[in-house]
Formats: C-alpha cells, sequence, structure tokens
C-alpha cells in the first residue's frame, strides 16, 4: 500500500478478522494487478 497510516490501521484490524486473507489479498491463484496502468471503464 501507498499509504502507510492506512496500512497500519489495516494491520491493526487485520487480528481481530476470523479470514483475514479476503481483505488482505493473499488467496491462491488470484490477480494482482497494477491499478495505476490499469484503464477502468
Amino acid at each position: 500500500m501507498l499509504n502507510t497510516a492506512l496500512r497500519d490501521a489495516v494491520m491493526r484490524v487485520l487480528p481481530r478478522v476470523t479470514t483475514p486473507a479476503q481483505y488482505a489479498g493473499g488467496e491462491l491463484n488470484s490477480v494482482a494487478k497494477d491499478h495505476r496502468q490499469v484503464r477502468g471503464s
């Protein structure tokens, strides 16, 4: 993440979540795109 304050807030919340992988983006076979280079429709 580019925003360190946001990253710190997320890291404080994730230990309380029962399935943190779905929020952290660590799923198997998931596609990770660079959102700065992908055009939206």
